[in-house]
Order: structure tokens, then sequence, then C-alpha cells
């Protein structure tokens, strides 16, 4: 599509371009149509084993970070006028560690 080897290309503001000509690139949704073939069931190219992208990426955070939480409000309410008396508000964290041996 772009006519260059993998080394000279960068992603950029949501597209493949090329390494000092910005002017020639794709978004990221036309790599994706064109990945995949003209249209769902056509022939790859002769030069792609494999149709779709992929990507793995992995998150590391520097500090501790938790796997479930909540918010709770309790509201009181008056029934006749349906105005609220009072409010308050909790957050709550849980934490389960195991160790598999």
């Amino acid at each position: 599509m772009l006519e260059v080897a993998p080394e000279d290309l960068e992603l950029a503001a949501g597209k493949v371009r090329v390494k000092g000509a910005p002017s020639r690139s794709l978004s990221l949704a036309d790599m994706a149509v064109h990945s995949g073939g003209a249209f769902p069931g056509s022939p790859l190219p002769a030069n792609l084993d494999e149709v779709g992208l992929e990507v793995t990426a992995f998150f590391r955070s520097e500090q501790s970070t938790y796997a479930s939480g909540v918010h709770a409000v309790k509201v009181e309410v008056d029934p006749r006028t349906a105005k609220s008396i009072s409010c308050a508000m909790s957050w709550y964290t849980t934490v389960e560690t195991s160790l598999i041996l």
C-alpha cells in the first residue's frame, strides 16, 4: 500500500506514515480494512500469509492498583416531597490475594 520497508514506517496521530514524508500515510482504520482484503472472502495479496491486524500490549503501573472497588451512596428521601434529606457517600476497595504452591 505504501510500498516501503516496515522499518521506514511510523505510527503517529492515528496513522501509519512514511518516516520523513508524513503526507504518505494511511489511517489505522484504512489499514484494518486493507488487511482483510477488498471484501470478506476475497483472496489475500500474494505477499501476505495471514489476514488481519494483531497487537499485544502489557500495562505496568508504578503504584499499587486494586482489582475491585465500589462506590456506595446512602440517600434519605422524604416520601411526601421526594426530596433528599441527607446523603452520604463511601468508597470501598476489596483486595484478594492468593498463593498457589
